[in-house]
């Protein structure tokens, strides 16, 4: 893991802002060039990326990780709310989120973060296993977008998450975390691509 005291954190930190900012921007662009059309689900797109920009803030400038947390739960919700999830899809990220939740208890490797994160990594889990159901059940390209942005955010959280526990082993770690930053701009892409098909 890098060194947070080091310089080129700080250029690593802002870049990622950087990319969500354009991301909120796109989708903001969206939805006021069209502003005259009737309001759709997908608007919420904006405040998705509102979300994410702000949590981005707290973990690359604001040491209180767990508000970023907690802003990233509350972005994969409205996510899972904009691609019109079933209630079943609710209650089983609810259900896995406490089964992660109860194994890190008996494991004593509980922390506030860790249960924050049962959670977030179980909306994730969801919402890409039913976008992958949806794809293979219409074939068609709006749910191909995100069902391929859904295993990307998949791919990107996984990097950090498993980049931060072998945080021991550097060269892995760094290695791993190669993988965070093209799947985290290429989600953010096809999310706004998504958000375009409905507004355009």
């Amino acid at each position: 893991m890098l060194d947070k005291s080091r310089d080129i954190f700080i250029y690593i930190a802002i870049l990622h802002v950087l990319i969500t900012l354009v991301s909120l921007i796109y989708s903001s662009y969206l939805f006021f060039k069209n502003k005259d059309k009737e309001g759709i689900r997908e608007d919420l797109f904006v405040i998705y990326f509102i979300f994410i920009f702000v949590a981005d803030i707290f973990f690359s400038f604001v040491k209180i990780d767990f508000i970023g947390h907690i802003l990233f739960i509350l972005a994969y919700l409205l996510l899972m709310f904009i691609r019109q999830a079933r209630i079943y899809e609710y209650i089983g990220a609810f259900v896995l989120g406490s089964i992660i939740l109860v194994t890190l208890l008996i494991l004593k490797r509980l922390s506030l973060i860790m249960a924050i994160d049962s959670f977030l990594a179980s909306l994730i889990i969801i919402n890409m296993i039913f976008s992958i159901i949806k794809f293979i059940k219409k074939r068609d390209n709006i749910s191909l977008i995100m069902m391929i942005a859904s295993i990307l955010i998949f791919i990107s959280d996984l990097s950090i998450g498993i980049s931060a526990l072998l945080s021991v082993d550097v060269y892995l770690s760094n290695t791993l975390g190669l993988l965070i930053w093209p799947t985290y701009i290429l989600a953010c892409i096809l999310l706004n691509l998504y958000y375009k098909s409905f507004r355009e």
